[in-house]
């Protein structure tokens, strides 16, 4: 049996006049620690050749008394970020935090003050650059590839030049195939001395973990294992369209000594266990309409509600929580237990 290892590169230049800022986008951002929600907006201008960043915004809840200036990189799908606040007591006072920002413009991270958790929203991002390292066990042999292509974040397709690693001017090759960040297809054409006479290619499904395991089409029969990382850059792009899974949570909130039923009706991304939803209390659900935002990532729960009528439009709550198998969490938001039900395993 052949056995080939090959390193696969996506690599593709940051979309954007070069020396130039990009357009103004807007970013948001939700700080929960100690029990509290701060909810954020930003306007933002990102230089395309660097990554770097400057921007103002506010906190919603009180924009005119909390006026910020923000600043930090954005590379790849790497982000820092810090504000300063710029009025009263509060002049001089900061906070910062890294993330990951997801395709769909989405990011987790943690804030360097305090004990906070981030949540925030960007415009899409393109995903173009994307590393693969896979091993093709055929009869007996190994042959290690790299490869360097270009996705169009458009389409999912890419072309793309590459060799074999032992001889890289005697087995120069050209690639194509597509590449959606679940489903990869590769087709490669080569031969010696630039003369392409052999071909093989590949079916695999990429696991939200960057692993995969697929068929070769050549040398076969043959399996393909390995695994991909794939960053976004550039400037804002096609979004794919999410699968989207729905279902209904209740959510039951303690605080000193009262308990409030939340419904929550929800919709989450199969890919990137990101959702959103709308929801009310259940003793008042005409007065006290909610909209809810976070992630589902294995049993991990995190989730903001920010209510927007009734009596109290603009309060918000949020809690972290471990989801157990039959569907029901057990967490906590800073001022008592937050005990809910109907959360589903995505497929």
């Amino acid at each position: 049996m052949r056995r080939l290892l090959a390193v696969l590169v996506f690599c593709c230049a940051l979309l954007g006049a070069a020396g130039s800022a990009s357009a103004a986008e807007t970013w948001h951002v939700t700080v929960r620690g100690n029990g509290y929600v701060y909810n954020h907006t930003y306007q933002v201008e990102v230089d395309p050749q660097t990554g770097d960043f400057t921007g103002t915004g506010y906190i919603d809840d009180d924009p005119p008394n909390w006026p910020e200036t923000v600043s930090g990189n954005l590379t790849g799908n790497q982000l820092t970020f810090t504000s300063v606040y710029g009025v009263g007591g509060h002049t001089g006072y900061s906070y910062s935090f890294t993330a990951t920002v997801d395709e769909d413009g989405t990011f987790v991270g943690d804030s360097v003050y305090g004990q906070g958790s981030i949540q925030g929203s960007m415009p899409p991002r393109i995903c173009n650059s994307v590393t693969l390292h896979l091993r093709l066990a055929a009869d007996n042999t190994f042959y290690p590839h790299t490869y360097f292509l270009d996705v169009d974040a458009a389409t999912d397709t890419f072309t793309g030049t590459g060799y074999i690693d032992d001889d890289p001017d005697y087995w120069p090759e050209t690639v194509t195939g597509t590449f959606d960040g679940t489903n990869l297809s590769l087709t490669s054409l080569y031969g010696p001395g630039g003369n392409p006479m052999y071909t093989y290619g590949f079916d695999a499904i990429v696991q939200a973990d960057g692993s995969f395991v697929g068929d070769s089409a050549r040398y076969g029969p043959g399996t393909v294992t390995g695994t991909a990382t794939r960053e976004c850059g550039g400037r804002t792009g096609e979004p794919r369209e999410p699968v989207l899974v729905r279902q209904t949570w209740l959510v039951a909130v303690h605080h000193i000594g009262y308990v409030y039923n939340h419904t929550y009706e929800v919709e989450i991304d199969a890919a990137t266990g990101r959702f959103t939803g709308t929801g009310f209390l259940d003793e008042e659900p005409e007065d006290q309409p909610e909209t809810i935002s976070g992630t589902l990532r294995g049993t991990s729960l995190n989730l903001t509600s920010v209510y927007v009528g009734g009596r109290q439009p603009g309060y918000s709550y949020g809690f972290s929580a471990r989801v157990d198998t039959d569907g029901t969490f057990l967490g906590d938001w800073g001022f008592g237990a937050v005990i809910g039900s109907g959360v589903e395993p995505l497929d």
